[in-house]
Order: structure tokens, then C-alpha cells, then sequence
């Protein structure tokens, strides 16, 4: 894999997992599922701190420069097998 195509699949895959992030924790309704509502403890009603976008953007791009190069080292064999591994290996 060359520097090129790992940056645009960085970029890319980045912007996805940022983008999914957002849409299942900030603006789904997920707030009232019942592991939120059950473990907020006595911080009911208390405001929280705005997140810090920076962090949640660094830690997409660098999962998915993972993902990138977990991708990258196994284009050669297609077998599903080795993609099972490969997604294990992410996974973990």
C-alpha cells in the first residue's frame, strides 16, 4: 500500500467513524435508552462539560488509520478465513 492511498482511506474512514459517532450519541435519541438513563447516578440534572471535538477527532482518524492499515496488509489473500482474522485483530 502506498503513502497515498493509506491517507485518503485515513481521511476517509476518519470522517466516517466521526460522522457515526455523532449520529449514535449526540443527536440519535439514545440519551433515553435504558443503560443511560439507569447509570446516571446523582448526576441528574447537573450540566455537562462540552466535549472535546479535538480528542474525538483524533482517536477516528487514528482507529481508522488502523483499520486502513489492517486493510492494507491483508488485500492480497481474499479467503474468508484471513478477513476474519483481520477483523479479529481490529476488533480487539
Amino acid at each position: 500500500m502506498d503513502a497515498r492511498r493509506f491517507v485518503i482511506g485515513t481521511l476517509v474512514g476518519g470522517g466516517t467513524v466521526f460522522a457515526t459517532g455523532t449520529l449514535l450519541f449526540s443527536i440519535a435519541p439514545v440519551r433515553d435508552f435504558w443503560a443511560y438513563a439507569m447509570n446516571a447516578g446523582s448526576a441528574t440534572g447537573v450540566a455537562r462539560e462540552p466535549q472535546l471535538v479535538w480528542a474525538v477527532a483524533l482517536g477516528a482518524l487514528s482507529y481508522s488509520a488502523l483499520i486502513t492499515l489492517a486493510i492494507g496488509c491483508r488485500a492480497d489473500s481474499v479467503n474468508t478465513g484471513s478477513e476474519i482474522k483481520t477483523g479479529a485483530v481490529v476488533g480487539f
